[in-house]
């Protein structure tokens, strides 16, 4: 499904950093390059430099390198919001010489088992560690949704060639873990069909191989043409993902939520999945060591208002918020133990922290701009979203320090993050 944004999209905020270890510990900013969409055109920027375009027009998605020397980028003209697709193109590009190193159309995936199948342009393309970028296919349907992704595995390499790793029906949307040499693999499943489950895989980038185990869960309904997906996490540093998979029927009513399964999973062990009532949309944020998960869930007796709850994986509540009324929705993890979470009604709209040990809940705002957006690029580093409907500014946030700096003002539009 296609989303129609207006004025600016900021998809595939990316951070790559070149400087040698030893001036990163003196200036942890050295050398960061931030990349962002603007309407469609790919910008970049970093401290103390000057913003430039870089790729455009028509840019959808972003994914960087795991080593920031690459992006591979999706393009396709307007006209696809027709259903007009076939002009879809996959471009990697060096961001240190600024020159195209390969790319591929839509025209080069028709021949063979690939005929009037085309790149996925709503998917972000997954980096497999530094050679080669991998994708999903999709293809055009008659009637809802329109369009449909294969489930399939497809490689672009560095050197132009193309190979389907994994066929049609048989692979899934793509979460790589930060050394990005493995993969979680991820199926939907079929809500109107009980024998098409949902699944989640191990997929091995480099041999091509899936990994035990896998899990399957019954498809989760969504009332709409979008499929449901767990939203995966990885462990920082170990072959370890945490996830949730709430009630298939998503009945949430205001004096209780149902049963939530929290799942972790390792390549080396099955998925321990243990019950917890968690709210709605029921996709709990897990922090970087997977020992924590935060979310939200209503209380029986104020069912307008939300508690933000923190829990370990055995399903022990560690701490909560009191009753908010003003929506809170979970965002990311400062570090173990501070969880920010975001309101959108009332005069406390904004960023908030809670401290996990303590349940104790502080405003979160290094911006003299209201904070808008933020994402978790890397280690003890925030990239920042702030400003208004006219006018943002996208800054780095060292969390350790609290040092912030300036990266681009953009003008003339909204702005939003998006990660792969």
């Amino acid at each position: 499904m296609l989303r129609r944004v207006a004025f600016l999209i900021f998809c595939g905020m990316l951070l790559t950093s070149t400087g040698t270890p030893g001036r990163a510990q003196d200036n942890p900013f050295a050398d960061i390059v931030v990349v962002w969409l603007v309407d469609g055109t790919l910008w970049s920027g970093q401290v103390d430099g000057e913003a430039q375009q870089i790729a455009g027009p028509d840019v959808l998605a972003v994914s960087r390198s795991p080593d920031g020397r690459y992006v591979a980028y999706i393009t396709a003209g307007l006209d696809r919001l027709a259903h007009d697709i076939t002009d879809a193109e996959l471009v990697v590009l060096d961001l240190s010489t600024g020159e195209q190193v390969t790319s591929i159309g839509s025209e080069s995936l028709s021949a063979g088992n690939l005929e009037d199948y085309l790149v996925l342009e709503f998917s972000t393309p997954a980096w497999a560690a530094n050679e080669a970028v991998l994708f999903n296919t999709q293809v055009l349907v008659e009637g809802p949704p329109g369009i449909v992704n294969r489930y399939d595995i497809q490689r672009l390499g560095l050197d132009g060639a193309v190979n389907e790793l994994v066929p049609a029906g048989d692979g899934g949307v793509l979460i790589p873990n930060p050394s990005h040499q493995l993969m979680a693999v991820v199926q939907p499943g079929i809500y109107s069909d009980p024998t098409a489950p949902g699944s989640v895989r191990f997929f091995n980038s480099q041999s091509g191989e899936f990994l035990p185990p896998a899990y399957s869960f019954d498809a989760v309904a969504t009332g709409s043409e979008v499929p449901w997906l767990p939203r995966i996490t990885w462990h920082h540093s170990q072959p370890q993902i945490g996830f949730a998979i709430p009630d298939p029927d998503l009945l949430y009513t205001p004096e209780a939520a149902p049963e939530t399964k929290i799942c972790r999973m390792s390549v080396e062990t099955e998925a321990n999945c243990q019950q917890l009532a968690v709210g709605y949309p029921a996709q709990p944020v897990w922090n970087m060591d997977l020992t924590r998960l935060v979310f939200t869930r209503t209380d029986a007796a104020a069912p307008n208002s939300r508690q933000v709850v923190v829990a370990s994986p055995d399903s022990t509540v560690l701490t909560e918020s009191p009753v908010l009324d003003t929506w809170p929705e979970p965002d990311l993890w400062l570090n173990d133990t501070h969880a920010l979470f975001r309101t959108s009604l009332g005069e406390t709209s904004g960023y908030w922290a809670m401290n996990s040990d303590t349940g104790e809940i502080t405003g979160w705002r290094p911006t003299e701009e209201p904070v808008v957006s933020i994402t978790k690029p890397g280690e003890s580093m925030l990239a920042i979203l702030s400003g208004g409907y006219m006018r943002q500014t996208i800054s780095l946030y060292h969390v350790s320090s609290g040092a912030l700096r300036e990266i681009a003002v953009v003008e003339g539009g909204f702005a939003r993050f998006g990660e792969h």
